[in-house]
């Protein structure tokens, strides 16, 4: 027929020729055609897999094909099912995409021999090529009846029943106990233990008998199938009350029942505990309305009543008094009971950023010139004292202890302020017998609350050497290229590391998203795991230029995708003492690779029954755009068939068998510069995307799930220990941050449609709230910024409530929570500090540093403090340089907790309703180590006062040193901070090679040690 451009240009020609546009409709029909070949599976028909798979809760036999079988055409004389005794008789079913026949009239337990014959017609006209046997045994299938739910709350709703579900039972015996009023707490407690058997046996002590009955359950055969136990149509279960469902299938005698238990309420509670107050919500399940008129009472954990109240017309009820006693909420109306348990886990809000430091009515911002010290050296504390906002209040003395790695006191102290405002300075010797480890500072602050500083006191040398890796190339090497990596070595104080002994190790593995200008994209094949390798490289000397070149030959020559080799290199004194650096090389097939991104983040899941739009790149290692050609993309169905199994041990777990196969197949082109886009359908499931390029025979792919992990989610939801993690509601605010007065925008998209409760709160109470419908696709609200808020643990909350719905369609009620940080604009107080010295400073002399302080007002006296501190010590521990600006503005954690009975209700459902048969109402000393001569510089000087224009001039006297000083300043006023760094080195000068030995941590201390000599001579560099 030609190609698809020759098609194309006779179309184009018949649309131009006046005579001939019958003949050009036909040409371009025919060229539809031929386009949209890429998409039909031109194979002929294949039996993929034979396998025993749970649809609908029974499990058949399924042959799974490659193409779609011909609906027209009737597949039952083309499959022969046949067991010892013969042929079985039933219908084969073909799935809604044809590419699945099941037989669901199966037995448990037994071999089925198949046989699918030749001629089978797909859909594409192709056919079955030759007879197709298989052979299997089905799974057993034990008699099983369990609740479906381990819920607590029915609704009073129609479709609010007693779920249940069994497999090849006839009917089930359940009885119904009423907890006692003395016995509530104790049950309740019981109830929430995986272990209920001292419940059982003091059953009859704590509950009372009202209903029994057996109930028919009409399953059908060998099918795992749902029921639901009618509980409005039971006189005997209207008392308001908490009660137990005891089941076992008829006949049967096993030790302990299934057990259930429930309360039957419209009745919802969401609480929320603050540092000094518990604020219950009661809205209506049904209608996620405010409830008022609803009485709470706070029970202890031995059923003692603490306090009660009632809801508002908003259906808000606080607590105040001995907070921390409550363990139930008893909440009842009328003829409705709901419990809420306070000592069971709270919400899991992890997927929100929740903050670091707590907040607290006082602050006090310790800092010191480094954080790791020898003993007999000196640490200079110093202390900002100001509120929760950063202002100055008033600075009283303060009691202080510090106290070694073993927690045991050392030196206690009244920390006394300066004249300066709120500013606390303290020398501390640490004493020459000091243990090693980690120590602290903890000062008693006015309002009661600690504050705590640590520092790490080991014996220790500082690095005397730095390190510089890098590569021959620029960016990336081809895989049988050999990778040379530059080797720089030099001391701190700037001579070159001739003659020191290198060593190194590598590591190589896949580098996934390599190309920082294509972020999200994923490149290469996930399962080519075989260069995953770890190795060593030979010893070698640096020149007399301190400089090396690392030779690596490739091991990797026939990888076909990026790959990442880590070099991680040790360069050591001739003492033995390393430092280490790690660089990681691409390493990129010549060409293009291509990258596929996904329309979903890394952490979720796409939904099931969707379109995914994937984009498609063909890239090189720059990140440049390539045309290509003819890509094959594949996607594969990695099909997890899952089985129910029952123990009385486990009760209902799963088992699964795992099937591939291909579900769809299609090419396509990329032009130069250019994302494709490639749309595919994705039922539930694992799926695998490949997407290969025939010119260079590489692949690219990617493995995700669609639809929730369903599986992991009930088994998560049974564990009552669990805390649950609500779905979540989107928040965005129109600006980074807020001044008093503003008016904040704030854009809610919740889940689903419903009532919303809008809280602007911090660790002690709400302080603004907003109730208002909420609209799936998104609504909007506006937040005054009161001036009163001056404080950093401020969140916006909210609360989406979706009510339950009954008449279309069943929908259970549910809560999906919001979270975001309120910040306040402090720009304006913070202090822009720059420090002037000498790039190079001579040892022994005096060194002048001018200290300029930008956004000074002149409203308030302006100090800085300034230390110098050798280099190689603060790189052993990677300290930066203090920022009290950061350290009292930073947002504070959120420390609300939340709970409710959401995660508690009883799904609706319109499962069959089980009869009831028959039944009614129930009757009535650290050692000494060697020490190193090693001098460490470490000065300190401060505080100093600032001038009007923010500037101060500081002298510094400098002892012998070879290496690189840090200057770190630290300014502040009375709500004005700042800090700033600036670095100094010594001219190049000779330097003693240490003779050193580690020693391996100590049993209780994970801390290595080097003890180090010095040489009768120099070794000079």
């Amino acid at each position: 027929m030609g190609d698809k451009n020759d098609l194309r240009r006779m179309a184009m020609w018949g649309h131009h020729h006046p005579l001939s546009k019958p003949l050009s409709l036909l040409l371009l029909g025919l060229w539809l055609v031929a386009a949209s070949l890429p998409l039909q599976a031109a194979e002929a028909l294949q039996v993929l897999d034979v396998s025993e798979r749970a649809i609908e809760g029974k499990n058949q036999i399924c042959a799974l094909f490659s193409q779609p079988l011909d609906p027209s055409t009737n597949i039952q004389p083309y499959f022969n099912l046949t067991t010892d005794q013969g042929l079985v008789e039933g219908a084969w079913v073909l799935s809604k995409d044809g590419r699945r026949a099941c037989f669901p009239d199966t037995e448990p337990e037994t071999d089925y021999r198949l046989t699918i014959y030749r001629k089978l017609q797909a859909a594409n006209g192709s056919q079955l090529a030759q007879n197709h046997p298989a052979s299997l045994k089905t799974r057993q299938l034990q008699p099983a009846a369990s609740f479906d739910s381990q819920g607590s709350l029915l609704l009073p709703h129609k479709g609010s029943g007693l779920p249940i579900v069994a497999v090849n039972v006839d009917a089930v015996d359940i009885t119904f106990h009423r907890v006692r009023e003395a016995s509530l707490l104790e049950v309740w407690r019981q109830l929430q233990s995986r272990y209920r058997y001292s419940l059982f046996e003091k059953l009859a002590d704590w509950t009372e008998l009202v209903h029994s009955g057996r109930f028919t359950l009409d399953l059908p055969r060998n099918t795992r199938a749902r029921r639901s136990i009618d509980i409005s149509a039971q006189p005997a279960l209207a008392e308001p009350g908490l009660y137990l469902a005891l089941m076992k299938p008829a006949g049967s005698y096993t030790s302990y029942p299934e057990t259930a238990y429930f309360t039957i309420t419209d009745i919802g509670l969401h609480a929320r505990r603050y540092n000094n107050q518990l604020d219950i919500y009661s809205y209506s399940l049904g209608k996620a309305q405010p409830l008022a008129g609803v009485t709470l009472e706070a029970l202890d954990r031995k059923g003692n009543l603490i306090a009660t109240s009632r809801t508002s017309p908003e259906g808000l009820a606080s607590f105040s008094h001995a907070l921390d006693q409550i363990e139930l909420i008893r909440a009842h109306k009328e003829a409705q009971l709901t419990l809420l348990a306070l000592n069971r886990p709270a919400l899991d809000l992890s997927d929100f950023d929740l903050g670091e430091q707590p907040d607290q009515a006082q602050q006090l911002f310790i800092y010191s010139e480094r954080d790791l010290y020898r003993p007999g050296e000196t640490i200079h504390f110093n202390g900002l004292l100001r509120d929760r906002d950063g202002r100055f209040d008033n600075a009283p003395v303060l009691k202080a202890t510090i106290r070694g790695p073993d927690d045991q006191e050392v030196k206690r102290l009244r920390w006394r302020s300066d004249a300066l405002a709120g500013y606390y300075q303290q020398a501390f010797h640490i004493p020459t017998s000091a243990k090693t480890g980690r120590w602290q500072l903890q000062v008693e602050k006015p309002d009661g609350e600690p504050a705590r500083y640590s520092f790490q006191v080991e014996e220790f040398l500082p690095e005397r050497m730095k390190l510089d890796l890098s590569a021959a190339t620029d960016k990336s090497t081809s895989p049988a290229e050999p990778i040379e990596i530059k080797v720089q070595g030099d001391y701190l104080y700037g001579a070159p590391a001739a003659g020191n002994r290198l060593s190194s190790q590598l590591e190589l593995a896949l580098w996934r998203d390599p190309i920082a200008t294509l972020p999200g994209f994923q490149f290469g094949d996930q399962d080519e795991q075989q260069h995953n390798q770890r190795f060593e490289l030979e010893d070698l000397q640096l020149d007399a230029s301190g400089q090396a070149r690392l030779q690596i030959p490739s091991r990797w020559a026939d990888s076909r995708s990026p790959l990442r080799l880590s070099l991680t290199a040790s360069l050591f004194e001739s003492g033995g003492r390393p430092v280490s650096r790690r660089h990681d090389q691409l390493i990129w097939p010549t060409g293009g690779v291509i990258g596929i991104r996904p329309p979903f983040d890394k952490e979720q899941n796409p939904p099931a029954d969707s379109r995914l739009t994937f984009e498609i790149v063909m890239a090189d290692a720059d990140g440049r755009l390539l045309a290509a050609q003819g890509l094959e993309a594949t996607l594969i169905r990695e099909e997890r068939q899952y089985f129910w199994e029952y123990s009385s041990d486990r009760g209902w777990y799963s088992e699964f068998t795992e099937q591939a196969y291909p579900v769809l197949n299609t090419t396509l082109d990329l032009a130069e510069g250019e994302h494709g886009k490639l749309e595919l359908p994705v039922e539930w499931g694992r799926y695998r995307l490949e997407i290969s390029d025939p010119a260079s025979g590489r692949r690219s792919s990617l493995r995700f799930t669609a639809g929730e992990t369903w599986y992991h989610d009930w088994q998560q939801s049974q564990q009552s220990g669990q805390a649950t993690r609500p779905d979540k509601v989107s928040l965005a605010l129109d600006q980074a941050a807020y001044r008093p007065g503003d008016t904040a925008q704030l854009r809610i998209v919740p889940p689903h449609d419903g009532q919303g409760l809008v809280l602007v709160e911090s660790s002690e109470r709400p302080l603004w709230s907003a109730s208002l419908p909420l609209r799936k696709a998104g609504s909007q609200i506006e937040i005054p910024i009161d001036p009163t808020w001056q404080r950093h643990d401020l969140y916006i909350s909210v609360l989406a409530l979706r009510p339950a719905a009954t008449d279309q369609q069943l929908i259970t009620p549910n809560r999906a929570i919001g979270l975001l940080h309120l910040p306040l604009e402090r720009s304006e107080r913070r202090l822009e500090v720059s420090i002037q010295s000498p790039d190079k400073v001579e040892p022994n002399r005096p060194l002048t540093v001018r200290l300029k302080a930008q956004g000074i007002d002149n409203s308030q006296p302006l100090h800085a403090t300034l230390a110098a501190v050798d280099v190689g010590v603060l790189n052993i521990t990677d300290f930066a340089t203090p920022d009290p600006f950061a350290g009292l503005f930073q947002r504070r954690r959120f420390q609300v907790e939340s709970r409710d009975v959401y995660g508690r209700l009883i799904e609706l459902n319109r499962y069959p309703l089980a009869r009831q048969r028959f039944g009614g109402d129930g009757m009535g000393g650290n050692a000494k180590m060697p020490r190193s001569e090693v001098k460490i510089i470490s000065l300190f000087n401060g505080p100093v006062s600032l001038n009007a224009q923010g500037e101060a001039q500081i002298e510094l006297q400098l002892p012998d040193f070879n290496g690189t000083l840090r200057l770190m300043a630290v300014a502040f006023g009375e709500d004005r901070f700042g800090s700033g760094e600036r670095e100094s080195r010594s001219p190049h000068r000779s330097s003693p090679s240490w003779r050193c030995r580690v020693f391996s941590p100590a049993a209780t201390r994970a801390t290595w040690r080097w003890t180090c000599t010095t040489p009768p001579t120099p070794n000079n560099h």
